[in-house]
């Protein structure tokens, strides 16, 4: 039998290839001499001084100074340009929007708070108040915004186009969302659930094979397999906060129609209260769970609500660990992850580890930044596929 030739790599494709290496690398490690390029990438010097030559006629690399103090001549510099291909990560949690500025290759910028106009702002509004604070506190140009990446509370379909799974949102378009926000902001608009985003920060961090349980405001669950967030087909996976209770939950809470009322933001806070008369809205609630003296028998409380909204993820997911994320899971930590793990333990028959998230602080906007950065940095490697023609032979 004949084994199968091996077709050679394109040129193009393989100078694609060695493009993206570099420019991936000075937007990691900052600058580099031609050497250290080829030190990293294992290109040979010919070919990292054709890529170097390439990036800089693309307008996304320039020298950066010299190397000094050791011997021989200082080697040039080279690093990423990228104030033009700048972004927003947005976070909008109810009539509060956070937003940060994103460069690739840059480390993040300081968060901005805005409170949004619940009866007079639109989508388009919205983004434009979080892009102007983003810039304003970063000292930078809205010119060099090329996308808006927007975590959120619900679901967009990659195939319609359509927000759904939604609650209130005032001003927002329910259906060709994305494609109306780009017409009318001018640059790329990306839209994510809220649940999905955190698990993209939460893998980045460590742990291939996970769920997220999102214990917020919603009840949501990520399901991350070898490193990747699978969404599903319509964007919707994982929103379990709409399911119904069982017999177990009915126990728990008779008033609770669905896990929802079982274990989100209502149901927290009703039963912090129970606990400390005083408290009267879910972040008062979050300020107790965290510090308040009772905390020990808060949490107990809460931890078979939590278990009985993970035993139907758990149960059809089977997966490697469960993180506890969101704001109740921020403020339960370690000793909430401990306490449904027994219970899980104590009333199922699953032995799936239950930790508590690793990324506590604006998990959502991490994970939109995240994302953001991956799409900044392929728009850049587009401009050097879009900039570079075969050469002519006479």
């Amino acid at each position: 039998m004949r084994p199968t030739p091996v077709k050679p790599g394109r040129p193009e494709s393989l100078r694609s290839m060695n493009d993206q290496s570099a420019l991936t690398l000075l937007l990691a490690r900052g600058a580099l001499t031609r050497l250290q390029l080829s030190e990293a990438t294992g290109l040979s010097g010919p070919t990292v001084s054709s890529v170097i030559a390439r990036l800089t006629a693309a307008g996304l690399v320039s020298q950066a100074g010299a190397t000094s103090g050791s011997r021989g001549p200082n080697a040039v510099l080279y690093h990423a340009r990228v104030e033009r291909f700048c972004g927003v990560a947005v976070h909008i949690r109810g009539s509060r929007l956070f937003a940060c500025f994103v460069e690739p290759g840059v480390s993040q910028h300081r968060v901005i708070e805005v409170r949004r106009a619940e009866r007079k702002s639109s989508a388009v509004e919205d983004l434009s108040e979080a892009i102007d604070a983003a810039c304003s506190g970063a000292d930078r140009d809205r010119s060099a915004i090329r996308a808006v990446c927007v975590g959120l509370p619900g679901a967009v379909s990659p195939i319609s186009d359509t927000l759904s799974f939604i609650g209130s949102l005032p001003g927002w378009p329910r259906r060709h969302v994305r494609a109306r926000l780009e017409e009318r902001l001018g640059i790329d608009v990306l839209i994510g659930n809220d649940a999905n985003f955190a698990a993209t920060a939460e893998a980045r961090v460590g742990g291939d094979d996970f769920a997220l349980a999102w214990l917020g405001e919603g009840l949501g669950v990520a399901n991350v397999t070898a490193g990747q967030v699978s969404p599903g087909a319509g964007g919707g996976a994982g929103e379990i906060g709409y399911l119904p209770i069982s017999a177990i939950g009915a126990s728990l809470d008779p008033k609770a129609g669905d896990l929802q009322g079982l274990a989100g933001a209502g149901a927290v806070t009703r039963l912090v209260r129970a606990w400390r008369p005083s408290v009267r809205s879910y972040g008062s609630a979050l300020v107790a769970l965290r510090a308040d003296e009772r905390r020990p028998m808060m949490l107990a409380d809460l931890a078979p609500r939590v278990a009985e909204a993970l035993s139907p993820v758990i149960a059809v997911i089977d997966p490697g660990e469960v993180v506890l994320s969101g704001p109740t899971g921020a403020a339960g930590g370690e000793e909430l992850a401990g306490l449904v793990q027994d219970r899980m333990r104590q009333t199922t028959r699953w032995r799936t580890p239950i930790v508590a998230t690793a990324v506590p602080d604006h998990p959502i906007l991490r994970g939109a930044t995240l994302t953001l950065i991956d799409h900044l940095t392929e728009l850049m490697l587009g401009q050097v596929t879009a900039g570079w023609s075969p050469p002519v032979h006479n």
